[in-house]
């Protein structure tokens, strides 16, 4: 297949309408308030009005020496080294033997002993290794860098070296040298300039672009458009045999054909992409917050602006087919999430991609316009130069941070430049920073993505998360910092109020009193224990039942009606289900107590019980589980409702009680979460619908109060 003519989308844009709600992509209330700036080409030239950038004095990209290894002895191998060491005597038998294997030229301590403090101290542990070739200066994406990792974990192997990294080198801080910089507030808004010093960015992250399309000729994204590595490029063949021919840059769903070019208006996509990864530092318009990155050109929105959900979910999947680290989502419709969607985006979120998704520009609940109301996407809305919320931001509970998205300078389509509005500006900021942290490090999961963004965002509006700023504005050095130090504190509750009544569960995605944001019909309405577990370990809580008539246990892995994703037996008649993750996987599997013995399961399926015990009484107690020391593990609690007593223990096993004290009464229900992020359970109790919850374990009033639900409900945490 030869790559289409560019006009083709606009005469069929019109196709598989049937299919599902269009969606509308997220600049503006319109997306028609473009402000068109210059061409490139002027650009590049300092011809547009703007003042050029005088050229960088040094360089912010992680640069190491090529044939230079740094090396830290363990103290018993450093105490052995002589005086005057060689590559053939280090006084370690087995580094020796590798030096000789790499042809090592030098071997020699990085600090000289009389500078290094004591002598068997850190520094003078540290030794330089010169390897054979020139001294010459690489990045991680040359092909010398591969073989110096190679060179590394051969050093990080031997038994004598405590570890070892490339020599690396270090530059003054500079901004970019693109002559538009100075007028893009977002990069500086967002503390981009220090968060460069950490790296920026790789050609090993890929973004997918769900969207418009990408105008990859543009010049100010060249180098960073994505090559399908599995395919050779206009021979008309499917080399990599996964439906699309000659898919080398992506795919337009939208005409079917390998040719996602951007189509709508002056772009869409083109303008999201521009923000994730606009080549920088090249001395031409503006720069991306990635100055490297792979930006996939995945085409579902038409040149209308409209895109079906066959289309959305087609380009999701093959994003996550193909390994795409990121996911940006400037769409929105308004709604629950098509099946169709919702399947797609848990099944990247299960595959470790991290979703970003525009919040809309409706100035309405965020909750609901899908895709950013999915509990798999990370909802962006949009400020301004000042930090102030844009007036048609969408809010609400679902809303977790904020980043620039007020007339902000971006690329355009045809080596043009542009600004504009909407949180379709504002999600690329947040999804560039994601992939600038993997570039980083590349080990961090989505799940810590997002608890770095909700940990490190400069908070906005009221102390705390609010409804109007969520977690605050994004703080890309902020992320960085906690990212590269393993910081991953996460400042938000994980636990959530939600009742069943007559077989439907009803979700509220906030501590407080309101209507429910999600309510679905599962289970019967007689015979069934309603439950709520995070059976599939991706970090949200979802239902269950158990059927007291059978002993059937039916969970689903989604917060919809439908049919159950896992059924399986246990227990007996008369015994009171529980759940919990009971080994710290990070799954919940479930458990019966029978009397006052308790027979836990580490998996959801038929079978003996994995950890069985006695733990309260067979009567007058009311069981429930808790992490109630934030090791990861829950185990038991249970209220002695006649008298008040909370009795917690640290360990699933049968003994004493860990924690003690009052609280409550006859009749309360008893429900137990974390309520204030702290990733400690703590408990609560329900009088009538009235929610009355503490933040630590002990007597007192409560911190929190709100109502939810009504009296004969049964009240639930998810």
């Amino acid at each position: 297949m030869r790559w289409a003519a560019t006009w083709r989308s606009a005469l069929r844009h019109g196709k598989d309408t049937h299919l599902a709600a269009l969606l509308a992509i997220l600049i503006g209330l319109t997306g028609s308030n473009y402000s068109l700036i210059a061409s490139s080409s002027a650009a590049s030239q300092g011809n547009t009005g703007y003042i050029s950038v005088p050229p960088a004095t040094g360089e912010s990209q992680t640069r190491v020496v090529a044939n230079e290894l740094m090396i830290k002895l363990k103290p018993s191998a450093a105490a052995k080294v002589s005086a005057q060491p060689s590559a053939s005597r280090t006084g370690s038998a087995s580094l020796s033997r590798l030096n000789q294997s790499l042809q090592a030229q030098k071997f020699e301590p990085v600090i000289p002993r009389r500078l290094a403090g004591q002598a068997d101290g850190p520094l003078a542990a540290w030794y330089k290794v010169e390897l054979p070739g020139a001294k010459a200066v690489i990045t991680p994406d040359s092909v010398a860098y591969g073989t110096l990792q190679q060179q590394l974990n051969r050093y990080r192997q031997d038994p004598d070296v405590e570890t070892a990294e490339p020599n690396y080198l270090a530059g003054v801080t500079v901004a970019p040298n693109d002559p538009m910089y100075k007028d893009q507030y977002g990069p500086k808004k967002i503390n981009m300039e220090s968060a460069w010093e950490h790296t920026t960015g790789s050609h090993s992250v890929a973004v997918a672009v769900v969207d418009t399309g990408i105008d990859r000729n543009h010049v100010d994204l060249a180098g960073n458009i994505w090559a399908n590595p599995g395919e050779v490029p206009d021979n008309g063949v499917d080399d990599d045999r996964n439906g699309y021919v000659d898919d080398y840059n992506g795919w337009d769903f939208v005409n079917n054909d390998n040719d996602p070019y951007d189509d709508y208006k002056v772009g869409h996509g083109t303008l999201v992409a521009g923000i994730i990864g606009a080549a920088t530092n090249n001395a031409t318009g503006i720069a991306g917050v990635n100055w490297q990155v792979k930006l996939a050109a995945l085409k579902a929105i038409d040149s209308t602006g409209n895109g079906t959900a066959d289309n959305i979910a087609k380009a999701i999947s093959y994003g996550t087919a193909k390994g795409m680290d990121v996911t940006n989502l400037s769409i929105a419709a308004a709604g629950t999430a098509p099946l169709i969607i919702q399947d797609a985006i848990r099944n990247a979120y299960g595959n470790d991609v991290v979703l970003v998704a525009g919040a809309g520009n409706n100035n309405k609940d965020a909750s609901g316009y899908w895709p950013a109301n999915m509990d798999e996407t990370i909802a962006v809305g949009a400020t301004d130069a000042v930090d102030e919320r844009w007036a048609y931001s969408n809010y609400g509970s679902k809303l977790e941070v904020m980043a620039p998205g007020v007339n902000v300078t971006t690329l355009c389509t045809l080596n043009r430049y542009c600004y504009t509005s909407g949180t379709s500006l504002s999600t690329p900021h947040a999804a560039g920073v994601a992939a600038l942290m993997l570039a980083k490090k590349s080990s961090l999961t989505n799940r810590e993505i997002r608890k770095i963004f909700h940990g490190t965002s400069q908070d906005l509006g009221a102390a705390g998360r609010d409804d109007w700023y969520g977690y605050g504005r994004i703080d890309a050095n902020a992320a960085m910092l906690a990212a590269i130090n393993g910081t991953y504190s996460e400042n938000i509750p994980s636990a959530k109020p939600a009742y069943w009544r007559s077989g439907t569960f009803n979700l509220r995605n906030s501590l407080s009193s309101g209507p429910a944001d999600n309510s679905f019909g599962f289970g019967n309405t007689s015979g069934d224990v309603p439950l709520m577990g995070d059976w599939d370990g991706n970090g949200t809580r979802t239902p269950g039942v158990y059927r007291t008539g059978d002993s059937t246990f039916y969970l689903r892995n989604s917060n919809s009606s439908g049919a159950a994703d896992i059924v399986f037996q246990y227990g007996a008649a008369g015994d009171k289900p529980l759940t919990g993750d009971w080994d710290g996987n990070g799954t919940d599997t479930i458990g019966v107590v029978r009397g006052n013995v308790w027979y836990l399961r580490n998996s959801n399926t038929t079978g003996a019980s994995d950890i069985s015990f006695m733990y309260g009484k067979s009567s007058g107690d009311i069981f429930f589980t808790g992490d109630w020391d934030g090791n990861g593990t829950d185990t038991p609690g249970l209220f002695r409702e006649a008298k008040g007593y909370f009795y917690l223990r640290n360990s699933n096993s049968g003994g004493a009680v860990d924690i003690a004290f009052i609280y409550g009464g006859l009749g309360d229900k008893p429900v137990a979460g974390d309520w204030n992020g702290d990733r400690i359970a703590t408990v609560g109790l329900v009088r009538g619908n009235n929610w009355m919850l503490k933040n630590a374990n002990a007597g007192g009033g409560s911190d929190m109060q709100f109502t939810y639900g009504a009296s004969g409900d049964t009240f639930l945490v998810w």
